[in-house]
């Protein structure tokens, strides 16, 4: 398959479905290799990022390799004064909100957290 990835088991199962392959890159040109290297094979690929709301969606009908993007959590951009976050795919929600609510943003003379939930 690729260089990497791993057989999929229970733990990896999304609404039941589990993955024949799972990856976990390091970088992202790695996920691009894996994203294309599926596509070449024509395999039907999920992707993960925290992995908080699995139980959402339909049943799979295919599931063949399964992307892990909890490696890509990283801040790319905060300014609180000017409202931006930008923030990698594999940050959860909670997470994002544990870092606004260290440095809300500021609505006039209001500080604010945002709350998603």
């Amino acid at each position: 398959m690729f260089a990497g990835a791993r057989p999929g088991t229970e733990a990896d199962a999304v609404l039941g479905a589990v993955p024949s392959w799972v990856y976990a890159p390091g970088t992202v040109e790695e996920a691009r290799q894996f994203v294309e290297s599926t596509a070449k094979e024509g395999l039907a690929l999920g992707f993960i990022g925290g992995g908080t709301a699995l139980e959402l969606g339909a049943p799979l009908s295919r599931f063949d390799a399964l992307l892990r993007t909890t490696g890509f959590a990283k801040i790319m951009e905060y300014a609180p004064a000017d409202m931006i976050v930008t923030v990698e795919a594999g940050m959860t929600i909670a997470e994002l909100e544990d870092l606004v609510a260290k440095n809300p943003f500021v609505f006039g003379d209001n500080y604010t957290a945002v709350r998603w939930r």
